[in-house]
């Protein structure tokens, strides 16, 4: 009977081989539900040659599936359609030519939820104390790899602490499944800095529409939910008119350059502060979600000083404040999901 040589790698050389590379999926990787409740998992593992059966499994199952598989020189590639939830340990085997076998693994693949998210500072780390991810659930993608939702969050310009982690552990214990976040966000930002035309015109000091088309794209393969806004505390003396075209411009621009994906918009305009303030903002953002441009997000002016810092000369949340605008957003976008599935 031929001997069969079985190998566990753990990303470790083989004589006269490279490293085995997973380069599809990433660990900690979070692949978007579709209305099925499931997702492709693409599969792409390189240095790995003259293989003749390729299998898989969870780790809770005892029997190897056979995968169909591409070959292109020394790179294999496959896919897998996975149920909503995890984490999933993905073991894959390769089966030689010559009756060599090879099992390796990837710890952490998620079906979930993903959501980007964009507007200014109380979406972009300004908050304190620095927040982490408490069920191990919420994940952030950076553009390059995924990570755990621990502040500072990865691409927004501020250093301390955001809603987002919290968000993400709120709707996991709600969903049983991983959420993962690109968070764009750039404190102190007007409505009309992330005017697309703006972009395009090369206006001075208006070129945030520029993170989306550098970051949106790198997203794409695992998919999303849903853009998620908060804006307004910058624009809190704008005129409903002016904020109106800026943020129609915004939602447009995006829906034409990335598809048809919905976004969420917050009530925002420091009103909590001074009753004069975000009457032309706010009044915009409603009639944006009116007119069904956008699905709605939280009012979060009706969180008052003693939810912000400095006590309460500053817009920015305290620990109390991160917690209660986290719960805001957590119980809007389970609505919101609660009204897609009618649509």
């Amino acid at each position: 009977m031929k001997t069969i040589l079985l190998i566990i790698l753990s990303f470790i050389s083989l004589p006269g081989e490279k490293d085995i590379v997973f380069e599809k999926p990433q660990n900690y990787a979070v692949y978007q539900r579709q209305a099925d409740n499931t997702a492709l998992v693409p599969i792409m593992i390189s240095n790995v040659s003259k293989i003749k059966i390729f299998s898989w499994r969870l780790q809770s199952e005892n029997v190897w599936q056979n995968l169909p598989f591409q070959r292109n020189g020394n790179r294999i590639t496959a896919s897998l359609r996975l149920h909503a939830g995890g984490w999933y340990r993905l073991e894959f085997r390769f089966e030689k030519s010559n009756g060599e076998v090879i099992e390796t693994a990837i710890d952490h693949v998620g079906i979930g939820e993903v959501f980007i998210t964009a507007g200014q500072s109380n979406a972009a780390n300004w908050g304190k104390p620095k927040q982490r991810t408490r069920t191990g659930m919420v994940v952030v993608f950076d553009g390059k790899r995924w990570q755990a939702a621990n502040d500072p969050l990865p691409l927004c310009d501020g250093k301390s602490g955001s809603i987002w982690s919290l968000v993400g552990d709120r709707l996991n214990k709600a969903l049983n499944m991983p959420i993962g976040f690109m968070c764009l966000g750039v404190g102190g930002s007007g409505v009309r800095q992330w005017n697309p035309e703006n972009y395009r015109n090369k206006v001075k000091n208006a070129q945030l529409y520029g993170r989306f088309k550098k970051y949106v794209p790198l997203l794409r393969p695992y998919g999303f939910r849903a853009v998620l806004w908060h804006q307004g505390e910058t624009d809190r003396m704008s005129r409903k008119d002016v904020y109106v075209r800026n943020l129609k411009n915004v939602i447009t621009g995006f829906k034409q350059d990335f598809g048809l994906a919905p976004w969420m918009v917050a009530i925002v305009g420091n009103q909590w502060f001074n009753p004069i303030y975000g009457k032309g903002c706010r009044a915009a953002q409603k009639q944006i979600i009116a007119e069904g441009l956008a699905f709605q997000g939280p009012d979060t002016d009706i969180l008052g000083k003693k939810f912000r810092l400095m006590e309460g000369k500053s817009s920015h949340f305290n620990q109390r404040g991160l917690e209660a605008h986290a719960a805001l957003w957590s119980k809007a976008i389970r609505r919101f999901l609660c009204q897609s599935k009618k649509h």
